[in-house]
């Protein structure tokens, strides 16, 4: 019996032995495919971040080449602007040499400003507005409102207003039907917008 005892013990210590080899040999795999999952989605994550970055910088390149065609468009209308004022100023030289000077001056200013934008870069121009803005706050509020005034007009002219004259289809909507008002009340219309 001791024999038959001492091997059951020498079993169970083997079968012990085996389990553990397995549930160590379990552990190393699980360990092993989570360190791979780690590393597949750490992969996955540095793909979508150089997409997203790439995505990035191509919305950034768009948006500088718009900014900087609405810039040269920008200078151009204010060079056209200078030497508008310029070609007013020679209008003005025989009658009024003093004025034609001033707006000869106005006019230089207004093309300097149209070189200055066309030669800087968006940046530079930022910075620049925002220095002129912490250094001349009244001035840049006043600017600023003024701009914003022009802008409001401009809107304002885009829309129709009750000035301008409507469509024929409108008005023939809104308009009864000259058969449909009475004999009467034509002859009162009639006589009253003459």
């Amino acid at each position: 019996m001791q024999d038959e005892a001492a091997s059951a013990t020498q079993e169970a210590q083997q079968t012990r032995a085996k389990a553990k080899a397995s549930a160590s040999a379990a552990r190393d795999e699980v360990r092993q495919t989570a360190a791979d999952v780690q590393d597949e989605l750490a992969s996955a994550a540095e793909n979508v971040k150089g997409q997203v970055g790439d995505i990035g910088n191509a919305v950034e390149q768009r948006a500088r080449a718009i900014a900087d065609d609405k810039k040269a468009a920008g200078a151009m209308q204010l060079s056209g602007l200078a030497r508008a004022i310029n070609h007013a100023a020679d209008e003005l030289q025989s009658e009024l040499p003093q004025a034609a000077t001033n707006v000869r001056q106005a006019a230089a200013k207004i093309d300097s400003v149209s070189t200055m934008i066309r030669e800087r870069n968006i940046e530079e121009l930022m910075h620049e507005a925002n220095d002129f803005a912490r250094t001349n706050t009244v001035a840049f509020f006043g600017l600023s409102l003024a701009a914003g005034f022009a802008l409001a007009r401009f809107v304002k002219s885009g829309a129709p207003s009750a000035s301008q004259p409507m469509s024929a289809a409108h008005h023939a909507e809104t308009q009864p039907h000259p058969a449909s008002v009475p004999p009467e009340r034509f002859a009162t219309a009639a006589s009253s917008q003459f």
